[in-house]
C-alpha cells in the first residue's frame, strides 16, 4: 500500500473562517511534508467535492488506459 498513489483530502473546511482555510491547510501540508495532491472539501455543503470527483474519475480513467496498454 505504501507504493500506491495517495491523496490528502482535508474535510470540514466549512468549520473555519474563509480567510483562514488556506493558512490552516498549508500548515497541515507543510507539517506532513506532503507532496501529493491535496483537496480541501466541505462534504456538508459540497465545497470542493466536484473537483475531487473529477480528479478521481480522471485518475481511474488514466489507470484503466495504462492497464490496457500493458496487456
Amino acid at each position: 500500500m505504501a507504493h500506491k498513489p495517495r491523496w490528502l483530502v482535508l474535510n470540514k473546511i466549512d468549520r473555519l473562517p474563509d480567510e483562514e482555510v488556506d493558512e490552516h491547510c498549508r500548515a497541515i501540508v507543510d507539517e506532513l511534508g506532503w507532496t501529493a495532491p491535496v483537496f480541501k472539501i466541505a462534504a456538508i455543503n459540497g465545497d470542493g467535492t466536484r473537483e475531487l470527483m473529477f480528479a478521481i474519475m480522471n485518475f481511474l480513467e488514466e489507470q484503466r488506459r495504462k492497464d490496457s496498454e500493458q496487456e
